[in-house]
């Protein structure tokens, strides 16, 4: 398999090491290559996430970096192009920033008093796949904020009904997950040039993670 040393969205650079690689080379690296080309790399925004065997982990949080430089903890999601990265990270963890941004989005729109017709397509404006806990977080924010806060008057299942039997085509938060990741198994499955690069990571991890009939675990390219 082809290595992964780089990846460059717009102003972002991640760059990828294992263990053998020197931080301390890479930004001389990096120093040289700026001096040369007369670029800039903002290092107070540098992040270090220590990823795989917790033993390596720990040898890379206790390394000698400048004092603007941040090395993430254990448990620490941090973004990188569009994706959340880290060790031990827990899908709860990630999810955390968003759903204190859909409560206080519904918190707002609660203030202007939609309809029952309004807040459904609210609903359906803020929320999108997620792990079951946080899935069980966001149904009970979908119920306060569709009832007020009250005891609910109509059974869930109504509301999520077709218009033309009486219903309001609430978004069914459950359905909506399963379906998501029937798109993602979908684009996982797809053995062409499309194939998106994440398919193909995931496809590393889940090897790397099976064990062999001997109850041993060993990578499969």
């Amino acid at each position: 398999m082809e290595r992964l040393i780089t990846t460059l969205f717009a102003d972002n650079t991640t760059v990828y090491q294992d263990k053998n690689n020197s931080f301390h080379d890479l930004m001389n690296i990096l120093q040289a290559w700026c001096e040369a080309s007369g670029a800039k790399f903002n290092v107070s925004k540098t992040e270090i996430v220590p990823v795989g065997m917790e033993p390596h982990c720990r040898l890379v949080e206790h390394i000698e970096v400048p004092e603007d430089i941040h090395i993430t903890a254990n448990g620490k999601p941090v973004r990188a192009l569009g994706a959340y990265i880290g060790n031990q990270v827990e899908d709860v963890a990630i999810w955390l920033p968003t759903l204190e941004k859909i409560e206080k989005n519904l918190e707002r729109w609660a203030r202007s008093r939609p309809t029952i017709e309004g807040k459904r397509l609210i609903v359906g404006l803020e929320v999108q796949g997620m792990p079951k806990e946080t899935e069980k977080r966001i149904k009970k924010l979908i119920k306060d904020f569709i009832w007020t806060g009250r005891i609910p008057t109509i059974h869930k299942e109504t509301l999520r009904g077709e218009i033309e039997q009486g219903g309001k085509k609430l978004l069914d938060v459950e359905l909506q997950n399963k379906a998501i990741d029937l798109q993602r198994l979908q684009r996982y499955l797809d053995m062409s040039e499309n194939r998106p690069k994440w398919a193909k990571v995931a496809k590393t991890l889940i090897h790397v993670n099976t064990p062999t009939s001997a109850g041993k675990w060993e990578y499969k390219p």
